[in-house]
């Protein structure tokens, strides 16, 4: 994948990730677990390699990272980027399984829970959540180096089909611009994890499809919600 990045969610299953399907365009894809850091040197690509095998046990648990195949690549099947990107999510079934949740020594890389539509009206306004991305920080800024979190507020349904003229069954909006700050994602945000807290547990309820390339703090970010493609998330690991 030339020059194009995006984050990932790892699914509880050993194997499976999902992300947004304007970003599966290459050939060969391959997947880094425990490390939000986009370019590395050569140096800190030694270490990472190193600290897998705990080499002389000088790495912290946050230093484990892991590089891993992807075998396959499922876009939805009704994906549709011109008509205000439609079902935007695909999945990738990795080579192998994610060592950590087999027991390994990386607890800093977890499986995140995902949104099943059987809490009623969530996310809300009233919800926590967070967004995770290596995206712009201004309008027309390059990507980061290091990933960025933000805690981002739900925008209303109604306002956000409003918006963009989009379905709320299908997509759902986070973002806000007020007086003193923007909050929100950026180009270069794309798959993305946009996770709220419900009761003690955190679920994943969107993946980043689009914001305005050219103004994007002042528009809410689109994500594809997560509860409407469980089912269909389902079927494919089955």
């Amino acid at each position: 994948m030339e020059s194009k990045y995006f984050f990932i969610s790892l699914n509880a299953n050993e194997t499976l990730v999902f992300l947004q399907s304007d970003t599966v365009e290459a050939k060969n894809i391959h997947v880094r677990l425990g490390d939000t850091e986009m370019f590395k040197d050569i140096f800190e690509k030694i270490k990472g390699k190193l600290c897998k095998i705990d080499f002389l046990g000088l790495c912290d648990e946050d230093d484990v990272e892991y590089f891993i195949h992807g075998q396959r690549i499922k876009i939805h099947e009704f994906y549709n980027p011109d008509k205000n990107w439609e079902n935007d999510i695909a999945l990738i079934k990795l080579a192998e399984s994610v060592p950590h949740l087999a027991g390994d020594k990386a607890p800093h890389i977890q499986a995140v829970k995902l949104n099943d539509g059987y809490i009623r009206n969530f996310p809300d306004e009233n919800d926590t959540c967070f967004f995770q991305g290596w995206g712009c920080t201004k309008s027309g800024g390059s990507v980061n180096k290091n990933a960025l979190q933000v805690q981002i507020p739900i925008y209303p349904n109604d306002k956000c089909s409003r918006t963009w003229g989009i379905d709320s069954s299908i997509h759902l909006c986070a973002g806000m611009k007020s007086a003193t700050s923007t909050m929100g994602i950026c180009p270069g945000d794309s798959g993305g994890p946009l996770v709220c807290l419900r009761g003690d547990t955190w679920y994943q309820v969107g993946v980043a499809s689009f914001t305005s390339k050219y103004n994007p703090g002042k528009y809410p970010g689109a994500f594809a919600r997560v509860s409407t493609y469980y089912d269909w998330i389902r079927k494919q690991i089955s």
